[in-house]
């Protein structure tokens, strides 16, 4: 399984995100089998990112030194061919946003890109979509042509979450029906998905988006209910993270096995 590859490999991942997820962010990588780092000082990141085995960016509330970071660490991956992930929150309401992925794939095309149906549907019509940086449209047709036509100069693989989510390589494409809705009043578990798909970048970036998206979806489903059963949402990621753990560790735990 691709889960004992990446203990095996026990990759450093470089996170350049917000403040809001990191913390969960890191421990996620942790209980998945890799390492950590959260650097975003560009003084420094250009020599830290040398270490790095992927390089995961999250647009979400952006300050000017962490974007200038992301684009040195992107550059550094990109010399040493460390796979670059980039979680594009907020560009369905942000100009300013597409054009800094746009400025991204002008270097090199973006390993894997991931955003909700709204955000992928933004950056290929180069328009708002939506309010703010949630979803608000649910047109999936349409959002997995954008993200094929995103797969043809923007970015190797292309994930659009939904209530499916979309993988594709612009060859081959992979749905993922798991999760709950109650997951969207939780703040950052989209980002989750994508540190997952940095994650398993590590072995494959194509195939590894697929086991991400299923991992973030199956653990936050049986998450939700025993939140809902026992603790309420307010303890959702302290459960998250101890389901992952129990996916990931294979303790009698059934739906790991079928989804990683």
């Amino acid at each position: 399984m691709m889960t004992d590859e990446l203990i095996k490999k026990n990759p450093l991942i470089h996170l350049l995100m917000h403040d809001m997820v990191k913390e969960v962010c890191v421990n996620a990588c942790l209980i998945a089998g890799a390492k950590a780092l959260a650097a975003d000082n560009p003084d420094e990141v250009a020599e830290l990112t040398k270490a790095a085995d992927v390089v995961y960016g999250n647009l979400g509330s952006q300050t000017k030194d962490r974007m200038q970071a992301m684009r040195i660490a992107r550059e550094a991956a990109l010399h040493r061919g460390a796979p670059f992930v980039l979680d594009v929150s907020g560009v369905a309401a942000s100009a300013s946003r597409r054009r800094q992925v746009r400025e991204f794939a002008e270097i090199a095309k973006i390993d894997v890109l991931k955003g909700n149906q709204a955000e992928i549907l933004a950056l290929s019509l180069d328009k708002d979509t939506a309010r703010g940086v949630d979803a608000e449209t649910e047109h999936e047709e349409q959002a997995l042509q954008a993200a094929l036509q995103l797969t043809r100069n923007t970015a190797k693989v292309v994930v659009v979450s939904g209530a499916t989510d979309l993988i594709t390589d612009g060859k081959d494409m992979s749905r993922v029906e798991l999760g709950d809705p109650a997951m969207q009043m939780v703040t950052g578990t989209g980002c989750i998905g994508s540190l997952l798909c940095a994650v398993y970048a590590a072995i494959d970036p194509f195939r590894g988006a697929i086991v991400a998206m299923r991992l973030n979806g199956a653990v936050g489903e049986e998450t939700m209910k025993r939140v809902n059963a026992s603790f309420g949402i307010g303890f959702y990621y302290p459960v998250f993270l101890s389901v992952l753990e129990e996916v990931i560790r294979g303790k009698d735990y059934a739906f790991g096995e079928r989804h990683v």
